[in-house]
């Protein structure tokens, strides 16, 4: 069991403990890929007995998931077919913007 590198203070008394090796990449301190095998076999023969509880989360929320991607699928429609009516003004209006600025330019420095 590995410790992550971290700045004790008056807020943190100790620092926390990781299931497995950790490496240093760049600035962040990441698993090895060594220690792998190791935290799931740790974490699936339930000696945190949090593991059972992770995977019976994830089977509860799948109907909130689901209704979640359909919304996002159907705002996603919604923004495209929205997108279609208010593109082609809002290119000729830009358009006709930067050309009378133009316009109103030139005078102004002539």
């Amino acid at each position: 069991m590995g410790l992550t590198d971290c700045k004790v203070h008056a807020s943190i008394s100790v620092c926390p403990a990781t299931l497995g090796g950790t490496k240093l990449l760049y600035t962040y301190c990441v698993p090895s890929a060594a220690s792998a095998e190791d935290v799931l076999k740790t974490l699936y023969k339930g000696s945190t007995g949090q593991f059972a509880q992770y995977v019976a989360d994830i089977k509860e929320s799948v109907r909130p998931l689901f209704i979640m991607a359909a919304v996002t699928f159907v705002v996603s429609m919604l923004y495209i077919y929205l997108l279609k009516w208010f593109a082609k003004p809002l290119l000729y209006i830009s358009i006709l913007a930067i050309l009378i600025c133009g316009v109103v330019g030139g005078l102004y420095l002539f």
